[in-house]
């Protein structure tokens, strides 16, 4: 259940000191951490930072600091607290708390861009792959060199659902899998990205060597919020990302 704005009070604190993104960074503190709410309260952060963390755009150093604060949080709630806690961090994240995390992993920042990518690693799932796939389809992602390290991080991140993903993700997959492939290939400087791309290759493969694999199932009731999810990249010249609702 998500936490109310009185119980996450101590985490909204506005942060007062001056200077860069790192120099106005306030940690919170580990009681704040191991509160019962503590992974309600980031995932909060994180949703109302993403009109702010947006592709392209500058981001402000408080909002960098507050990203970077979050993300850190969250990343040691995850260390600390095994299974649990990345139960408890799906059931209580959203597409615009992923599409922030997502775009941090991509983004400029590289504390925040490493925070966000193992954070992602432990918490992505079938009901926010939607929002990675889709950033992987940016032409930009692979221009510049934090670019490239977040297509690998990216890739690596879609890569741990693939195994398990259900008909509308694998087929999805399967979309990117034959557009990004031949633009890696023809990329010179794409030599980490392959390799996590023929990670994720593989991993799709495993599906095909098991007995009633997801992919032939349609994405349960519960894990649809891609459903509603609009492309940013993805579907601007052919429709490559869909989730059409099964029959009945």
């Amino acid at each position: 259940m998500p936490a109310s704005a009185q119980q996450c009070d101590d985490f909204n604190q506005p942060i007062t000191s001056k200077g860069s993104a790192e120099q106005m960074l306030q940690p919170f503190s580990n009681d704040l951490l191991v509160s019962e709410f503590a992974t309600s309260c980031l995932v909060s952060i994180l949703t109302a930072l993403k009109p702010r963390i947006v592709v392209g755009v500058g981001w402000a150093d408080e909002d960098v600091a507050r990203l970077i604060q979050a993300t850190g949080a969250l990343r040691s709630i995850l260390a600390n607290g095994g299974p649990s806690a990345i139960r408890i961090s799906r059931s209580n994240d959203n597409l615009d708390s992923i599409s922030t995390l997502v775009t941090a992993a991509r983004g400029n920042n590289q504390t925040a861009r490493v925070n966000s990518a193992i954070v992602l690693a432990d918490v992505i799932d079938n009901s926010g792959l939607c929002v990675v796939i889709d950033h992987l389809y940016d032409p930009d992602l692979g221009e510049t060199n934090d670019g490239k390290s977040g297509r690998v991080n990216l890739l690596s991140i879609a890569s741990v659902v693939a195994p398990w993903a259900y008909r509308e993700n694998f087929e999805n997959l399967g979309r990117l899998r034959d557009y990004i492939g031949p633009k890696l290939q023809q990329d010179n400087d794409a030599k980490r990205a392959m390799v996590l791309y023929t990670n994720l290759v593989d991993r799709m493969n495993y599906q095909n060597d098991i007995r009633n694999p997801n992919m032939k199932q349609d994405l349960p009731s519960s894990m649809r919020e891609c459903y509603s999810y609009v492309p940013v990249w993805a579907n601007k010249t052919e429709r490559r990302l869909t989730y059409d609702a099964p029959p009945g």
